[in-house]
């Protein structure tokens, strides 16, 4: 694994099904990742410089992905759960984390001034 070096490592759920059909993970920037990929930048964080993750498999928790998580906390990382269901997730397995909403979350948080407000409070910025 890459050395972390105090980046954040942005924990997803899974990755949707026009995700996987386009081959297109978190980096790529597409669908949910450019508006993460927006508020990032718009705070002057390098999004290129993030690690991106999904913690769940088709059959559930994706334990190789966890312990890639872990031990990029021991490297310096900060953990981000983006939505609910993630932080959920990470709250049980114990591993302490940063929560933002997620980046394709419906409702007035998709306005992008809003998104990137919630960001900046979920990172402590």
């Amino acid at each position: 694994m890459e050395r972390i070096n105090n980046s954040y490592i942005f924990v997803g759920e899974k990755p949707s099904l026009t995700a996987l059909k386009n081959d297109w993970t978190w980096e790529d920037g597409r669908l949910a990742a450019a508006q993460l990929k927006r508020a990032l930048e718009n705070l002057g964080i390098s999004f290129c410089s993030q690690w991106f993750t999904n913690v769940l498999s088709g059959t559930g928790i994706d334990q190789e992905e966890i312990d890639r998580i872990e031990a990029g906390l021991l490297e310096g990382g900060k953990i981000v759960a983006m939505g609910k269901k993630v932080s959920f997730v990470l709250d049980n397995l114990g591993i302490h984390h940063l929560t933002i909403p997620h980046p394709a979350a419906r409702g007035r948080i998709r306005r992008k001034e809003l998104y990137q407000e919630a960001v900046r409070n979920g990172l402590g910025l």
